[in-house]
């Protein structure tokens, strides 16, 4: 069991990308991550 953990700790992390479409008072709108991101969801945000 340690070794599977070994293994999966070395798979690489994977990342979406996706793109601002509309910011507002309270959300940011974003195109492109169908699927990757849900409602309350994480998102990192680089310029």
């Amino acid at each position: 069991m340690r070794a599977l953990l070994k293994d999966i700790e070395t798979v690489p992390s994977l990342t979406r990308f996706g793109r601002v479409a509309r910011i507002e008072v309270l959300g940011v709108e974003v195109s492109g991550a169908l699927g990757a991101v849900r409602l309350g969801g994480k998102v990192n945000l680089s310029i």
